[in-house]
């Protein structure tokens, strides 16, 4: 087939008229504003945090990334309030309580300010009307840890709730107790909690005194101050090695109680991935109007196991603050 001069003309006219509106595009420095459910400066979201500020380096984007002092959902639904006040470009929030924050999503949506969702409400967020939502599965997070403690011999098992009322702590708790019962096991759901230990420690204390056969533990956040207080109370009560435990995210002090084999395995969300993707998701869809995610509008992030086997690796990574 021939091609005329014409046609390469046009082609190539065409190819310069793109990137000539992807660079505009680009020149042009976007604002957006991440909201998180709790303090934004603790050992999961500051790597939150470092992932929103990475993405704004590398996109041409003013961010800002800001929480409640701990977890407090209506407080949360102020500071989104205040950032639509802002006139920010974008928007994303993790929906904790879907049906307490859907009327701030909705003022922000009213005033075109496109919002996305991450962590924290992965089975309503479409209802609220996030566009995408970037996390992990709760429910197939806690499936696969449920599994997980099955395998180890597991059939009795503690599930613990630091943060009760939170969408994705709740549906972990589920994913767990769907798979051990699956298998012929049983769990009970443990409320906890991160600003009194004592609360924690009363807590396990009373769940082994009322049934001794509790033979697993699984639920609470290894990067919060519970892990601590979890070890102590089992060898206090002489349970060191005959309790399986496990966490949901990584911190510096459990990484090594992986090695020491107090604790059998954790597992990652990647917390870095969920600050800098709502910020490029946003980025891309404000200049292009582009979105990832598909029909189910869900960006999978997370369901990563931790153990004997890659425990070295991921603690290099947690100590440069990416992980």
């Amino acid at each position: 087939m021939k091609i005329t001069r014409s046609v390469i003309g046009l082609a190539a006219g065409a190819l310069l008229s793109a990137s000539g509106l992807a660079a505009h595009a680009e020149d042009k420095q976007l604002y957006i504003i991440g909201v998180f459910h709790a303090d934004v400066s603790n050992s999961f979201s500051s790597v939150v945090k470092k992932g929103v500020e990475q993405a704004g380096k590398d996109l041409n984007v003013k961010v800002e990334f800001v929480g409640p002092d701990k977890f407090d959902v209506v407080q949360e639904g102020q500071l989104i309030e205040a950032a639509i006040a802002k006139k920010p470009d974008g928007l994303f929030v993790s929906l904790a309580d879907c049906d307490a924050l859907k009327p701030m999503v909705q003022q922000a949506i009213d005033a075109g300010i496109p919002v996305m969702s991450f962590n924290s409400g992965a089975s309503c967020f479409k209802q609220v009307g996030s566009l995408v939502h970037v996390a992990e599965d709760g429910l197939e997070a806690g499936n696969g840890a449920g599994e997980r403690l099955v395998a180890l011999g597991a059939k009795n098992v503690i599930c613990l709730n630091h943060e009760v009322g939170n969408a994705i702590l709740e549906d972990r708790c589920n994913g767990i107790k769907a798979a051990v019962e699956k298998a012929g096991g049983k769990v009970s759901i443990v409320p906890t909690s991160l600003a009194d230990p004592s609360v924690t420690k009363g807590a396990i204390e009373s769940a082994f005194l009322k049934d001794p056969t509790i033979d697993a533990i699984g639920g609470e956040w290894g990067g919060g101050p519970s892990p601590a207080v979890i070890d102590q109370t089992l060898t206090e009560l002489n349970l060191q090695g005959k309790v399986i435990v496990s966490y949901f995210d990584p911190g510096l002090d459990t990484l090594p109680m992986i090695k020491e084999g107090k604790i059998a395995f954790e597992t990652s969300q990647v917390p870095f991935n969920q600050g800098y993707l709502p910020v490029e998701f946003l980025a891309a869809y404000l200049r292009y109007g582009v979105l990832p995610g598909g029909p189910t509008g869900v960006v999978s992030n997370g369901g990563f196991f931790i153990d004997k086997t890659n425990v070295d690796k991921i603690t290099d990574l947690v100590k440069g603050g990416i992980y």
